[in-house]
């Protein structure tokens, strides 16, 4: 069965130790771990088991990697994801994600089906991420908004489910 690999992609309008983005830096660690919580999520890149060499974009300036924020992880399914991303801590934060990053000219994220017994790398990730910045959506490279399945066919956000796991992810987060 296929997973669903993610990557998001971000620049931050100052350094870490700027003011305006310390609200970013202290929300980090309350989204990463709502994010390894949440229903079907299978793993995530993190600092202490990262996928392989941080790359980047393209159109990224080359400034300190620290002021460019990257996620990969691996997911059960769309809906899952999209749980995750539009309710929550992660949701809450995105509404000031205007304030933190530069406005971007590329896609946030990317969006893209693996084989069950493989774990993209950054390189992949970003190959994807361009991919979908040159091409627009393709089962290659995906968004939310043009979605594709496994075996490349159009693919709609079942929304009903889509409440049923952020429903089961508020109660778990409840009963921490």
């Amino acid at each position: 069965m296929a997973k669903l690999a993610f990557y998001t992609f971000a620049i931050l309008r100052e350094g870490r130790q700027h003011p305006q983005v310390q609200d970013f830096v202290e929300r980090t660690p309350t989204v990463k771990a709502a994010a390894s919580r949440s229903a079907g999520v299978i793993k995530r890149s993190t600092a202490d088991a990262r996928w392989g060499p941080q790359v980047f974009p393209h159109f990224f300036d080359h400034r300190p990697p620290e002021g460019a924020p990257t996620t990969l992880s691996l997911w059960a399914d769309l809906e899952s994801v999209f749980a995750f991303a539009y309710a929550g801590v992660h949701a809450e934060a995105l509404r000031h994600r205007r304030e933190w990053f530069v406005p971007p000219g590329w896609p946030t994220y990317v969006a893209w089906w693996v084989a069950d017994d493989h774990t993209p790398d950054y390189h992949e990730a970003v190959e994807r991420h361009q991919h979908l910045h040159d091409h627009g959506p393709t089962p290659t490279a995906f968004t939310f908004q043009q979605a594709f399945g496994p075996d490349g066919q159009p693919l709609v956000i079942d929304h009903a489910r889509v409440e049923a796991i952020v429903a089961a992810n508020a109660l778990a987060s409840a009963s921490e």
